[in-house]
């Protein structure tokens, strides 16, 4: 909005176009004050506030407020004369501030901001004994405020009242020291929730003050912009007109349920509905006997502060349990707390705090459910859900009919423990019409295909509950009829009782030895086989089943062939017969001695006898059982032997055949005695069988356990010179060691002997044994007998092209004790191989690249066992 901007000050009248924002309040305050003579001097601060409009845009901020403005100094001697007119220059840095407090939940806050301006002006008055008033008035007041009528448009007024000649000197200064507000010029406060806001100033030094707080009603302009009329005396105030309609007025901005503590100023209560409103506070402070009046005016914005985290079906009406589950059908993940209330009659049965309560209700009626939520940011929602709780209404049909010839008749069984039955709804399940229903009490409906039907009932009662129940229908072309049997047989001279099951009249054809052919079980008594036909007649719906009744003169029974079994064991018998009941003799050892083939589990040869039994025609028939132990197989007891030694394996069978498994390591499978030699523990399997009686194998397990704990190690080979110590070394597990020759050696019973050899031998193999635990073990080494000087060999060629042969060049030390190093260079000077290790050697290559063929210098040095130096220099070339 854009207006014209008017500071109205007695006898002054100040234009100024520009983009003018609507001011949301202010305050004036003073300090500095000295005096001379009669005459007092001090500086008074404006500071007004206005809503933002771009809090990132300077020029536009700087433009809410004119350069200059004019306030007014009038005497409280009754004349309201006007002593001065000044004028104030605005500050150079016009900001946006962030405004006060703004809740979690609030909806539609707008900008959380407002512009800050401050204006200082230099005052002179003469002293007086009544004290001055100190006015400052600008248009426009901020629109639309809910507790004023008609605000758009108003100006805004503050004022500073203090006491007049002498004037109040403490501390050098005037005792209404600057003071820095509350920051709540732009605060927003939740709707119809309570809330604390404090007005109290702080000042930036401590007066000797004290300090009482006061809603007063806010003024306006005695000038309206339009006549622009100049006042020649009186101060221009005007009380503003107050909403008092809706309980609105200066003393109470905020209704009747917000006041401010005259102490604290701490102004709290309930706040009214959404809308913005303004706060006219005075302040007195109270020094040395005077009293300093000074004013704030601020906009307080109120908005609806609400969750929208609750969805409830505000009627819910149930019908099957007094037990009741809860939950909140709102997708909101934020909440943190639930508040369960169950009321009747607005009192309060039962309450409950989780998510998803259940609640048993102590009977039918009608009830309220409360819910109050809160989410992780203190925000709030409720709501409010009407429950009716009449439950066992029980769903409930028959079903009468026998086939698409007839109709089929539904009759509905529903119950109900309160109030009555008062709508049915019946879907008969035919897919070839849209007409299948029906809502009488007991319907019919003839179906014209068959098939599966599903049949649905839905009922109501007149406490508004609704179920439904459904069930399964088979329609068909013709009735059902079962018969017990399909195909039978008796004995020439038995009778037997048929049995025939459907809803409608069975009749049986032919009249052949037939007794109660008008009935569902007749008797029959046929000498030849005979088929009997079953007709059901079910309200003209006809159907028909067979019995054939197969007739023998006389039966057998074959108990099958004679059996060998182990003991222990069991067998299944296998009759042959047509006979229908069967009973066995002996029964001990049987499973059963009443059906046809029982599981026979003797323990010594038995014969058992079969009876076979078709009515009054008999068999008989016997089989004998012969039971043999299972033989004997034992492969002795486990052993433990050494590494590299041989057990001796005892088996005992009763058998005639057997054998032994892991043949690998035994000397001869098929004997009782075979030498096993394993390598590691091995488990040897004797199993034992028989060509006759009871022919089950039979198996044992032996276990040998190899010791291979014990070892020994007599060293690498090596070299020595004529008269060089040699020092040998067996390292292992044993407890003792034992060397072998004695030739030069020092102890042969020691682990590390030394050896000194002449010159008669070329060479000497030293055996080393070991023994722990009754196992020994051995391993030799070889000495060769060096009759040269000590030195370092090293190959005059070599070819690396990794054929197997030659490839690698290696320093050979003899007589060497230690060994220095062996390098090798490029011809030009550069290293490309070196090694402290006398087993390490150069395979012509650096870093994985081939080196060319040519001629190469090498150096190796050693230290030989009489502590001289060994050096060694040449050349050696690579020939690929």
């Amino acid at each position: 909005m854009y207006k014209k901007c008017l500071l109205i000050l007695l006898f002054i009248f100040v234009f100024k176009k520009g983009t003018c924002n609507n001011i949301l309040g202010g305050h004036m305050y003073a300090n500095g004050f000295y005096s001379q003579g009669n005459t007092g001097f001090f500086t008074l601060q404006l500071d007004l506030y206005a809503a933002c409009i771009n809090t990132n845009d300077t020029a536009a901020i700087a433009a809410q407020f004119p350069s200059i403005i004019t306030i007014a100094i009038y005497a409280d001697d009754g004349s309201n004369t006007l002593y001065q007119s000044i004028q104030g220059i605005r500050g150079n840095n016009p900001k946006s501030v962030s405004g006060g407090y703004l809740p979690n939940c609030i909806l539609n806050a707008g900008l959380n901001c407002y512009i800050s301006n401050s204006y200082s002006f230099n005052v002179k008055i003469p002293g007086n004994l009544t004290g001055f008033t100190v006015i400052y008035e600008s248009c426009c007041r901020a629109d639309s405020l809910t507790n004023v009528n008609g605000s758009q448009g108003l100006s805004i007024t503050t004022k500073l009242i203090f006491p007049g000649y002498p004037f109040l000197i403490i501390e050098g200064g005037i005792a209404n020291y600057p003071y820095f507000f509350n920051d709540n010029n732009n605060t927003v406060v939740c709707a119809k929730e309570p809330f604390s806001l404090s007005l109290l100033p702080k000042p930036l030094t401590a007066p000797i003050s004290t300090f009482s707080y006061h809603l007063t009603p806010g003024f306006g302009s005695s000038v309206t912009i339009e006549k622009q009329t100049v006042i020649s005396k009186g101060k221009p105030l005007v009380p503003l007109i107050y909403d008092t309609i809706n309980g609105f007025d200066g003393y109470f901005p905020l209704g009747k349920s917000v006041s401010i503590d005259t102490l604290t100023g701490v102004l709290s209560g309930i706040a009214p509905a959404p809308g913005n409103y303004l706060i006219n506070v005075i302040i007195k402070e109270y020094v040395e006997g005077s009293t300093i009046i000074f004013s704030k005016q601020f906009t307080l914005r109120v908005r609806s502060c609400h969750l929208d985290a609750i969805k409830l079906d505000s009627v819910r009406i149930l019908c099957d349990s007094l037990k009741v589950s809860f939950a909140n059908q709102a997708s909101n993940t934020g909440i943190v707390a639930y508040q369960w209330q169950f009321l009747q009659n607005n009192t309060v049965i039962g309450s409950a705090s989780d998510s998803t309560p259940k609640f048993v209700f102590p009977d039918t009626g009608s009830y309220t459910i409360k819910l109050k939520v809160t989410n992780t940011a203190g925000c709030r929602d409720s709501a409010i859900q009407q429950l009716s709780l009449y439950p066992f209404l029980k769903p409930g049909f028959t079903i009468s009919g026998n086939c698409i010839q007839q109709p089929y008749v539904f009759t509905d069984t529903s119950t109900t423990s309160f109030g009555s039955i008062q709508n049915r709804h019946w879907d008969f399940g035919d897919q070839a019409t849209l007409s299948d229903t029906s809502i009488a009490t007991s319907p019919t409906y003839q179906y014209a295909t068959k098939g599966i039907k599903t049949i649905q009932l839905t009922v109501s009662n007149t406490k508004g509950c609704v179920a439904t129940m459904q069930k399964t229908l088979e329609v068909t072309d013709k009735p059902p009829l079962m018969l017990f049997t399909h195909d039978t047989l008796i004995c020439s001279i038995d009778t037997l009782k048929l049995q025939a099951n459907g809803q409608g009249i069975i009749s049986w054809a032919p009249s052949y030895n037939i007794l109660g052919a008008q009935s569902a079980s007749p008797s029959v008594f046929p000498k030849q086989t005979t088929r009997y036909i079953a007709t059901l007649n079910a309200n003209g719906c006809i159907n028909t089943d067979t019995v054939t009744v197969n007739v023998l003169d006389y039966i057998t029974v074959d108990a099958g062939a004679d059996l060998s079994i182990c003991l222990q064991d069991s067998t299944q018998l296998k009759t042959i017969s047509k006979a229908t009941s069967f009973l066995w003799s002996p029964a001990k050892g049987l499973s059963s001695s009443t059906t046809k083939s029982p599981v026979a589990a003797p323990i010594s040869n038995t014969q058992y006898i079969v009876t076979a039994n078709l009515g009054k025609c008999q068999a008989k028939d016997t089989v004998v059982i012969n039971v043999y132990p299972y033989p004997i197989v034992d492969a002795g007891n486990d052993t433990l032997i050494c590494s590299g030694s041989k057990a001796f394996l005892k088996g005992v069978v009763n058998t005639t055949n057997y054998y032994w498994s892991s043949s690998r390591s035994l000397s001869d499978i098929y004997s009782l005695t075979p030498i096993a030699i394993p390598k590691s523990t091995t488990k040897y399997v004797l199993t034992g069988f028989q060509q006759s009686g009871c022919i089950k194998p039979v198996s044992d397990t032996v276990v040998v356990t190899v010791d291979n704990s014990i070892a020994v190690d007599a060293g690498r080979d090596t070299s020595v010179f004529i008269g060089q110590p040699l020092q040998l070394h067996a390292s292992g597990g044993g407890s003792t060691y034992t060397w072998s020759p004695k030739t030069g050696l020092s102890d042969a019973n020691i682990p590390d002997p030394i050896v000194i050899l002449d010159g008669s031998l070329d060479y000497i193999k030293y055996f080393v044994t070991t023994t722990a635990n009754g196992c020994e073990a051995q391993d030799d080494v070889v000495v060769k007998i060096v009759k040269s000087k000590p030195d370092i060999y090293v190959p005059s060629a070599f070819s690396p092209n990794r054929d197997g042969r030659n490839d690698y060049l290696r320093a050979i030390p003899v007589g060497i004790k230690t060994f220095l190093n062996f390098d090798i260079y490029q011809r030009w000077g550069g290293l490309v191989f070196h090694t402290t290790d006398p087993l390490k050697a150069w395979d012509g290559r650096i870093q994985g690249q081939d080196q060319p063929n040519g001629v190469y210098i090498y150096i190796a040095r050693g230290i030989d066992y009489l502590g001289n130096l060994i050096e060694k220099k040449g050349t050696v070339i690579i020939l690929r």
